[in-house]
């Protein structure tokens, strides 16, 4: 069975989200290809990062498009996330850790910046 592909779900860091409503929110890691920024993050900086709050839920899902390439089941989510700072919302699929852990997706630093400054609640 050959699957279509009916949306695109890659988007340029810190590009406009246009997809949700609101105003000043940016994309990151809407990862589709396989060139993206590798690199370490902090343990306590992915934690904080799944700490955050989910801000749309949809129908469908979205999975991961390594693991799929390698004959991993891949992850899925049919969420998004947010985080404020640096004066806009970074808003993010909930597969970024999974993208950051597994694949070494490194985010923007600005993101990061932006993710250490938030009071960690519990260790997830």
């Amino acid at each position: 069975m050959r699957h279509i592909k009916l949306f695109e779900s890659y988007f340029e860091d810190l590009t406009p989200y246009t997809y949700g409503r609101g105003s000043n929110k940016v994309n990151i890691g809407w990862l589709d290809k396989d060139d993206f920024p590798k690199g370490e993050v902090s343990d306590e900086l992915i934690n904080k990062i799944k700490q955050a709050p989910v801000v749309e839920r949809y129908k469908g899902s979205h999975s991961c498009p390594f693991c799929a390439k390698s004959n991993v089941r891949p992850e899925r989510c049919s969420t998004n996330q947010e985080i404020d700072g640096n004066g806009k919302t970074y808003i993010f699929p909930s597969l970024l850790p999974h993208y950051i852990e597994e694949h070494k997706y490194l985010p923007p630093q600005e993101f990061l910046d932006a993710v250490n400054k938030i009071k960690i609640v519990k260790k997830v």
